[in-house]
């Protein structure tokens, strides 16, 4: 163990939600993405594909990404941060594509309009999730450049009369 890997034991409070919301939109925001622009291509299966094989390749960043997490090594706590990030960017760029293919379609919708419709709105509440991993994100421990003495001690989910039984001090 280095001096930059954190210490095993809890994480800060907000990491384990933040950590699930990346995971969820790393799997289903890319997917979601290429569902929405199915009712624009030539035929419905041009973007099926794509959305079929999105879980898969999200799938492959996360795994790696779970296992930095648990073992709070180095190169995790740096895939979890810019894997978190990427994944709010990714969210942004999604409504991005959503809105330009709504904006689009105005004058002369395709018969399945109404799935992009669906779609943003589906996202919209994904967005509504924003606060978990920006908050996780924000902790100082997890960010790659922190110095130790900065970090958050993880204990302050126990509380104070169990830490004092345990002959612990705050």
């Amino acid at each position: 163990m280095t001096e930059r890997d954190r210490p095993p034991g809890l994480a800060p409070r907000g990491s384990s939600a933040g950590f699930g919301i990346v995971m969820l939109y790393w799997i289903a925001v890319p997917a979601l993405a290429c569902m929405a622009l199915m009712p624009f291509g030539r035929t419905v299966f041009v973007w099926l594909m794509p959305a079929l094989l999105c879980p898969a390749v999200g799938l492959a960043v996360v795994l790696p990404m779970a296992i930095g997490f648990r073992s709070r090594r180095f190169w995790g706590v740096r895939l979890f941060f810019w894997g978190g990030v990427a994944a709010v960017a990714l969210l942004g760029a999604a409504l991005a594509v959503v809105g330009v293919a709504l904006a689009a379609s105005a004058v002369h919708p395709p018969p399945l309009v109404g799935l992009t419709w669906a779609v943003g709105a589906l996202l919209l509440g994904l967005a509504a999730l924003l606060p978990f991993p920006i908050r996780a994100l924000r902790l100082r421990y997890w960010q790659p450049a922190a110095d130790p003495s900065s970090w958050e001690r993880g204990d302050e989910r126990i509380p104070d009369r169990v830490v004092r039984a345990l002959g612990g001090r705050r």
